[in-house]
């Protein structure tokens, strides 16, 4: 989630400086790979658990950085990242108990 989160918002950026540039659409592809291999992390957590709350932090990390998208200015920007770093902390606290 975090190298998902670091592209989304390299993507940003891109986007603030120049939205039909190359860097952009290096950018977006670099963005959906990470995308793939999160959304390919959060496949394994629902095949490794039933522990609802931590199927539902694993869900909802997504949401800010999808946001990040609706961001226009960099204090929004930094409010998603926040968010994002927010749930990241809860699902390991969350999943650290069951391994623990």
């Amino acid at each position: 989630m975090t190298e998902l989160r670091q592209a989304v918002i390299t993507r940003w950026f891109a986007q603030q400086r120049d939205p039909d540039g190359q860097d952009t659409r290096a950018a977006w592809i670099e963005a959906d790979k990470r995308g793939a291999a999160a959304d390919h992390a959060r496949f394994q957590v629902q095949l490794l658990t039933d522990d609802a709350e931590l199927l539902r932090l694993a869900d909802t990390a997504f949401e800010p950085i999808t946001a990040v998208d609706e961001a226009a200015e960099r204090s929004q920007l930094r409010m998603c990242e926040d968010r994002s770093q927010e749930i990241l902390t809860a699902f390991i606290r969350t999943a650290s108990r069951q391994l623990g």
